[in-house]
């Protein structure tokens, strides 16, 4: 009788080339997912670097237009507004007025004058420029003061001189001493001041991006080194009057005053 085989061995044969093809199979599995993970990591690398560049390139156009913008009528030292530029005589005196938009003498000192300032100005018979200073935020925890001033030199830069004009009569006019809101700097003044159109529009997008703001803290800095300690201080001719030295500035003929302490 013959014997029957024995499979054993072919079985555990089979069994071990599965075992071995799973483990092979698990291998390449376990490598793909690693080449997966490792290019993922790559790609979100790259799109980091990417944002990085991206977020870096438009902040530094945002410092480059925060400090980008001169008004027009800036006098050649940009440490001021000019009023009339081109009117003024050629033995005009030279009139800087310093003041902050919040400062309650200033305010006081503009509705006593600042009308007969621009008629002046727009005659010839004085070279005057505005010079606006920002130390009252710090009195009254703030920045009404900057953005005043701003807001004011963005206006000369979208409407011209005259608008610029107008808009710093709507400063003063609307200043109580008691900060300035961004509604009434970006929409009530510039209404009043005939900002329209276009115009209206760069406007608005200088308030917004602070283009200006460059310049006006140049204007403050550039004050406190020409020797200006408070305001409302007057520059005739580079002199500088102030406090009790103005007591007279509006008690009589206004040009008279000016010519005398010119000499």
């Amino acid at each position: 009788m013959a014997k029957k085989k024995n499979k054993t061995p072919l079985t555990t044969q089979s069994h071990k080339e599965r075992l071995r093809q799973q483990q092979e199979e698990a291998r390449r599995k376990a490598a793909r997912i690693r080449r997966s993970v490792v290019g993922a990591a790559i790609v979100l690398a790259v799109v980091l670097v990417v944002v990085f560049i991206f977020v870096a390139v438009g902040q530094g156009e945002k410092n480059d237009l925060l400090n980008s913008v001169t008004p027009p009528d800036a006098n050649s030292e940009k440490t001021a507004i000019q009023v009339a530029p081109a009117k003024a005589k050629a033995d005009a005196p030279k009139v800087v007025s310093y003041f902050d938009y919040q400062c309650s003498g200033c305010i006081a000192l503009e509705a006593a004058i600042g009308t007969q300032l621009f008629a002046l100005a727009d005659n010839g018979d004085i070279d005057l420029q505005l010079h606006p200073m920002t130390f009252q935020d710090s009195n009254d925890n703030n920045q009404a003061s900057t953005r005043a001033s701003v807001a004011a030199a963005c206006a000369d830069d979208a409407g011209g001189n005259e608008i610029y004009q107008k808009y710093h009569q709507g400063i003063f006019a609307n200043s109580k001493g008691e900060g300035l809101s961004d509604e009434l700097l970006r929409s009530t003044i510039p209404a009043t001041a005939g900002l329209t159109g276009d115009p209206l529009t760069k406007f608005e997008q200088c308030y917004d991006g602070r283009f200006t703001q460059g310049f006006a803290s140049g204007m403050n800095e550039a004050a406190f080194k020409e020797g200006v300690g408070s305001t409302p201080t007057i520059s005739v001719n580079g002199k500088l009057y102030s406090g009790n030295d103005l007591g007279t500035i509006t008690s009589g003929d206004l040009l008279t005053w000016f010519t005398t302490h010119a000499e």
